[in-house]
C-alpha cells in the first residue's frame, strides 16, 4: 500500500499568519507574518519537502481505519531560527494530529528571517495533506 502526503502552498509560499507572543520567553516581542527576509528551511523548499516525506510516520490505526485529511499546524521560526511552540489548528485525529507535530519538532534549525537587517521571529501555518 503507497502512502502520499501533500504540502499545500498558495503562490508558491508558507500560509502566514500574524500574531503577537504570549509566552515568557519571547519577552513581548512581536512575532510577524512577513518580514523582509523570510525564515528559510536549511537547502530550501525543495529540501523541506524531501525532510517530510523521508521522515513523516503515517500512523498504524489512521492507515487501519482509512482516515486521512489535512492537518495545519502553526509554528514559529524564532530569531535564532529555532522551532517554537508548533500547535495543530486544524484537527483531522489524534493520531495524524501528532504525526504532524512531531515532524515539525524534528526539523532542522532554519535560517531566521530578518526585518530592517536584524533577525525576528516569524509564524508559519503550514498545512500537512495525509492521503493513503
Amino acid at each position: 500500500m503507497k502512502i502520499f502526503f501533500t504540502l499545500i502552498f498558495l503562490t508558491g509560499h508558507f500560509f502566514v499568519m500574524k500574531g503577537m507572543a504570549q509566552t515568557p520567553e519571547e519577552n513581548e516581542k512581536e512575532i510577524v507574518s512577513f518580514a523582509e527576509e523570510m525564515p528559510e528551511y536549511p537547502g530550501g523548499q525543495d529540501s523541506m519537502i524531501s525532510f517530510i516525506s523521508r521522515n513523516l510516520i503515517y500512523p498504524k490505526y489512521e492507515q487501519e481505519k482509512k482516515i486521512s485529511g489535512r492537518v495545519v499546524v502553526t509554528f514559529v521560526i524564532d530569531s535564532d531560527g529555532k522551532i517554537k511552540y508548533p500547535e495543530v489548528v486544524k484537527s483531522v485525529s489524534p493520531g495524524l494530529d501528532s504525526a504532524a507535530l512531531n515532524i515539525i519538532r524534528q526539523m532542522p534549525q532554519w535560517k531566521p528571517g530578518k526585518q530592517n537587517y536584524k533577525p525576528i521571529a516569524v509564524k508559519f501555518t503550514l498545512p500537512l495533506q495525509f492521503k493513503l
